[in-house]
């Protein structure tokens, strides 16, 4: 619960950050493609960040159900279409794309059977995620400002 909270927190500081980024480069920016995009995406990222922070925990359990459902039943769905379209293909690689589409499908079976555990490995997968996005966002706009 307390990884949810943070998370929670840290997503709405992120997308706070990054929308007043993107509203700074909209008004200042020398070789921005286009302003209005950038000024929107900042003001819509600005807005959703506060929205978080505003209750963090309710809305990253409303957001981690459906964004899990939707992982477990694409790993379903996926996997049992890779394994169907490649039962009469034939070619050296049919083997191991069968074997990865029942992968997927235990791997959905295993979400589903233990959603809880898969849920706070989806939010801990998430947050790794935005913090390396994060580090290499701020590493390209320095880059942007020293080209330029």
């Amino acid at each position: 619960m307390g990884t949810m909270f943070l998370i929670g927190i840290f997503l709405g500081l992120y997308l706070i950050f990054n929308g007043l980024v993107d509203i700074l480069f909209a008004f200042l920016g020398k070789h921005v493609p286009n302003r209005s995009w950038s000024l929107l995406k900042g003001v819509l990222s600005t807005f959703f960040g506060r929205v978080i922070l505003l209750a963090p925990f309710v809305f990253l359990q409303g957001l981690g159900w459906t964004f899990f459902l939707f992982v477990a039943f694409s790993l379903l769905l996926f996997g049992g279409m890779r394994v169907l379209m490649k039962r009469k293909d034939i070619n050296k690689r049919r083997a191991a794309d069968i074997l990865v589409g029942l992968l997927m499908i235990l791997l959905g079976l295993l979400m589903l059977a233990t959603p809880q555990t898969s849920l706070e490995l989806l939010a801990m997968m998430l947050a790794a995620w935005g913090g390396i996005t994060g580090v290499m966002m701020i590493i390209d706009r320095f880059d942007l400002r020293l080209n330029y």
